[in-house]
Parts: structure tokens; C-alpha cells; sequence
């Protein structure tokens, strides 16, 4: 029985799987409102509640499957324990479909804000990595700092407010922007091992670690709701933070958004043109360089690189199961593309 509906739930993603790959527009008439809905219903009843409750649940459910395995093994029935597991990650891989995976296979970001979709050279690269870097280096002086020069975050709790009113704003301007909105909450394990955002379809929760960077912390709550209302590319999502991290009236926000756009763009930059790259990086101001280098010192601690790659494995593997017989995937813009083709289509 249980190994019956493992196989009834795969097919009932297979289908959801070939729907949303094979008839776009009939999926994406009815689907964006009828997911939004149920996460906004999810997310209202678990916003009653302080803490991450997607945490609190996986812990019990990770306590669950430890005591069922030792159970079942102790009474020597192995495969009644692998088919229960079996059957519990099939209905989970299909709710997660249901409720927000199809969100994969809509139109990517440039058609939705009305952006060309054309490919940049490397020079057009590096004029838009010169403009978010100055964009950096101004915002930089807005925002309070530490002792030893890096930004001073503030207090989470009023941050989780600004990405919601920052999401706010965004709407008003693009339809793709609508959806649930509730304020971001604070992790209690995952932050512990290099973790820094989630967003978990299951309680409608978007969950960031307070031990993120200063510097980023803001970007990464925007990144978390951009995932909510349906900007399921990691990239997406994170042009999508930037648009609403710069159109914030708060200076962290506007300046973990420009901070984020230079990473992005110098990095790319970097990878096809390293000397382009360290001509750009003279002209970094101070400020902007101690939260480089704290960045640098959180991303390259050991034991949080180790999960870090573990998470990015994950997501490649959940990416590839997407793929066509052909090879081919949904279309997504990068991020670095979206972020050239905002500075040559919206600000010059």
C-alpha cells in the first residue's frame, strides 16, 4: 500500500511536471492565483506565531523518523520503514509542486517587467558593474556602522517590516510583484549551519538567519518574500530584491541592494576579465570594502561552506529534475543579465 501511493504521487507530479513544461499558458491562467491564495491562507494562520514553526515541525519530524527507523529495525522490518519514507517524501515532493513549484515554469522576469531580454558584452558589463559600484559607494555613507567599519544591521524585527513594505511598493509598479505578504522570521537552528534564507511552501513562512551578513541581511529578507509570491529562480528572486531593496526609503535597504548588485556584477566580471575586474574594485570606497571583506569571512568559514555546498547540491539536483527529455529547462534570466539590462534599459 504504501508503495502504491509513493508511485500514485510521483505520477500526480509527473503530470503537474508536464502541464506546467508543455502548456504554459493553460497552467499559468488559473495557477499564480489559486497558489497565491493557499500560501496567503497558510502564511496568515502560521504569522500568529513568533518563531519559525516550519523549523519546530521538521525537528519533530526528523524525531519522528529517528524513532520509527530504530522501531522497525530493532523488529527487523527494513522495508515496511524505507517504504514509509518513501511514500512521505513522494507526497511532500507533490505538495510542494502543487503549492508553489509550477511557479518554475512561468515567463521569465524580463518579459514580466517589460525588459528586452538581450545579451550585454563584456565592456557593457563592466560600465554596469562601475554603475552599482558607485551606487554602493554612495549609499555606503547612509548607513550606521561598527567599530571596525562594517554596517550596523539594526534591529531584525523592524528590517522584516521594511521588506514587506519595500514588496509594497514594487507592486504598485509590476503585476508579478502581488502575492502574500508577511514579515520574515528569524531562524533558530538553520542560521547555525550557514544557511542564511528559506522559504518553505509547507507554512508559508520565509525564514532568514540573523547571523547573515550585515550587509546582506536586508537583500536576503527582500530575496525570501521575492521566492513567496512566486520567483522560484534563485536569480529571479534575487533581481527581485534588488528592485525592491532600491525602491525602500530605508538607507539599509537601499544599500544592501546596491552592495548585492556590485557582488553579483564584479564576480561575473571578474570570471571573464580579472584585470577589468581589479580596475573596477580601485575605485571601491572604504565602507564598502570592510563588508566585502566580512562577507568573505562568513562565506569561507569552514564548517557553514560545507552546508553551503550540500544546500547548492540540493538545489542543482531539484533545478535538473525540471529538464525535458531534450535537455532544455524552463528559461530564467541571471541575475548579472538582469541587472545589465536594468542599468542600460531603466537608468541610462
Amino acid at each position: 500500500m504504501r508503495l502504491m501511493l509513493a508511485g500514485f504521487f510521483a505520477v500526480l507530479t509527473l503530470i503537474l511536471h508536464l502541464l506546467g513544461n508543455y502548456a504554459p499558458k493553460l497552467v499559468f491562467a488559473l495557477y499564480p492565483s489559486i497558489s497565491q491564495n493557499i500560501l496567503s491562507a497558510l502564511g496568515g494562520f502560521f504569522s500568529v506565531f513568533p518563531l519559525a514553526m516550519w523549523e519546530l515541525l521538521a525537528l519533530a519530524l526528523l524525531i519522528w523518523i529517528l524513532y520509527t527507523m530504530i522501531r522497525d529495525f530493532s523488529q527487523l522490518k527494513i522495508i515496511q520503514w524505507l517504504t514509509g519514507v518513501l511514500m512521505c517524501f513522494s507526497i511532500g515532493v507533490f505538495v510542494v509542486m502543487l503549492l508553489w513549484g509550477l511557479n518554475y515554469y512561468s515567463p521569465p522576469m524580463h518579459e514580466k517587467i517589460g525588459l528586452s531580454g538581450k545579451e550585454y558584452s563584456l565592456q557593457q558589463l563592466q560600465q554596469a558593474t562601475i554603475y552599482y559600484r558607485d551606487m554602493a559607494n554612495r549609499t555606503a555613507s547612509a548607513v550606521p556602522r561598527n567599530g571596525d567599519g562594517t554596517m550596523d544591521s539594526g534591529s531584525f524585527p523592524d528590517l522584516a517590516e521594511e521588506s514587506v513594505k519595500s514588496f509594497k511598493r514594487m507592486e504598485l509598479q509590476y503585476d508579478c510583484f502581488e502575492g502574500p505578504k508577511t514579515r520574515p522570521k528569524r531562524l533558530l537552528f538553520s542560521g547555525l549551519i550557514g544557511l542564511d534564507g528559506i522559504f518553505v511552501p509547507f507554512t508559508g513562512e520565509c525564514g532568514v538567519s540573523p547571523d547573515t551578513y550585515s550587509a546582506s541581511l536586508s537583500f536576503t529578507m527582500c530575496r525570501e518574500l521575492g521566492r513567496r509570491i512566486g520567483f522560484v529562480s534563485e536569480d529571479e528572486a534575487e533581481f527581485a530584491a534588488f528592485l525592491a531593496c532600491s525602491a525602500s526609503d530605508s538607507a539599509e535597504f537601499r544599500y544592501s541592494g546596491y552592495f548585492n548588485a556590485f557582488s553579483f556584477c564584479y564576480n561575473a566580471l571578474y570570471a571573464a576579465d580579472q584585470e577589468a575586474a581589479e580596475a573596477v574594485w580601485e575605485g571601491v570606497s572604504s565602507p564598502v570594502r570592510a563588508d566585502c571583506a566580512a562577507r568573505w569571512d562568513i562565506l569561507t568559514e569552514d564548517w557553514k561552506q560545507l552546508f553551503t555546498e550540500f544546500h547548492e547540491n540540493i538545489q542543482d539536483t531539484y533545478t535538473q529534475s525540471f529538464e525535458t527529455e531534450d535537455g532544455e529547462r524552463p528559461e530564467h534570466d541571471s541575475v548579472v543579465q538582469l541587472l545589465t539590462m536594468w542599468y542600460y534599459e531603466r537608468i541610462l
